[in-house]
């Protein structure tokens, strides 16, 4: 314990032993007078067979078997709420700190072990088992304690739980929708719980503040989320799934087999999957002869130009998998899709790559924020490829 926390240690010792003479003055004054019966005296005869039994035998249990000290400690849940002991400890370790704070503690008192451990037990269970004179009860009543200026617990912001049922998130949204909801309080449901300074709608508040909208939070890793105070590994992951999962329902996946004959179906399926990317992402879509989806696979990521993305590597998959065409997409993070020079360069090299193994492109899609740019439909995928639209029809095959 810092020595910085002794005069408030010492502030709150002697607030309990005011509060413990008073309990002990209140329980003698309602005490009522017992009279004192005198036990029937035995008869001579009995005195005399009593006499005459053997001496008791001690008590045969090993000491192995004596009942361990009750866990957890008294008062554990009041010193907590004080900051004095930490949270979530294994049983080994609760134990310890406890003992180590009744040796900081009793000096302080001034008076044996067992009776702090009882004046600490009874302001929390109650005084000599009466419920009705706890204090840091469950729930406490701060209310009627002296001790909230040193109390951790009670200096906290108020949590969710402490709020009218009819201001609570969770139970806003069952009652009124989703609707009536802010991102906050939405993002608050997802985090769960907060920290002792923080509610869980504050934290995701200053999530938020910090990184943006839902869609910039979406494109934050764990290990950036992580960096805000408040939030550790389990609710980033929370956070992060969460966000997959709208993004995958506005991105459906594309099942093998579908007809990808059109630039806007592909852009349906993948745009919500590549816009909101911090970094340039280049995928290569195979197809059949008839146009049918194959499979989709990541090329490369990063800065994309003619030298970074490799024609070996992107053709790649098409020859593992035997496909007759592919389309190319890859996303600029700006949001604008109109093509730069090294987007062309790259088009070129991977169109000459495809004459020599074979194997048609179809089209190279550039996803921006709200839109995108067909290179075929602007023409510069040359026919004789039938390019995806590029005449303005669908074709359901590839030419011959």
């Amino acid at each position: 314990m810092p020595a910085s926390d002794r005069p408030a240690m010492r502030s709150v010792v002697h607030l309990l032993k005011e509060w413990a003479r008073q309990q002990r003055g209140t329980a003698e004054s309602v005490r009522e007078p017992v009279a004192t019966v005198q036990p029937p005296q035995p008869a001579e005869a009995e005195r005399g067979a009593a006499a005459d039994r053997p001496p008791a035998q001690p008590s045969s249990t090993p000491s192995a078997e004596r009942t361990e000290p009750p866990y957890p400690p008294p008062g554990t849940l009041f010193l907590q709420r004080l900051g004095w002991l930490p949270r979530r400890r294994s049983r080994p370790l609760a134990r310890r700190d406890h003992e180590m704070l009744m040796e900081t503690l009793l000096p302080l008192y001034g008076d044996s072990s067992p009776d702090l451990e009882e004046v600490l037990a009874a302001y929390q269970e109650g005084w000599r088992g009466d419920a009705s004179t706890a204090i840091c009860t469950t729930p406490p009543r701060c209310g009627a304690c002296r001790l909230t200026e040193q109390c951790r617990y009670f200096q906290r912001s108020p949590a969710i739980t402490d709020l009218p049922l009819s201001q609570r998130p969770r139970e806003r949204l069952m009652s009124l929708g989703e609707e009536h909801l802010t991102n906050a309080e939405l993002l608050g449901i997802i985090i769960q719980s907060g920290t002792e300074r923080e509610t869980a709608v504050d934290l995701a508040q200053r999530l938020l503040s910090r990184f943006g909208d839902f869609r910039s939070l979406a494109t934050k890793s764990i290990a950036e989320l992580c960096k805000m105070r408040g939030i550790g590994p389990a609710k980033a992951t929370q956070v992060i799934a969460a966000l997959a999962i709208a993004k995958r329902y506005h991105s459906p996946t594309v099942e093998q087999g579908k007809l990808l004959n059109d630039p806007d179906t592909i852009f349906e399926h993948y745009h919500e999957r590549l816009r909101a990317l911090p970094q340039e992402q280049f995928l290569v879509l195979l197809l059949n002869s008839k146009l049918r989806f194959i499979r989709a696979e990541v090329v490369a990521t990063g800065e994309l130009n003619a030298a970074h993305v490799n024609p070996r590597e992107a053709f790649a998959p098409a020859l593992r998998h035997g496909a007759a065409a592919v389309v190319f997409l890859h996303n600029h993070p700006s949001g604008d899709p109109t093509p730069s020079r090294d987007d062309l360069a790259l088009t070129d090299r991977l169109l000459d790559s495809a004459r020599i193994l074979g194997i048609q492109v179809l089209d190279h899609l550039i996803i921006g924020n709200t839109r995108y740019t067909s290179l075929a439909r602007q023409g510069y995928i040359p026919s004789p490829r039938r390019a995806l639209g590029a005449d303005g029809g669908a074709p359901e095959e590839l030419s011959t």
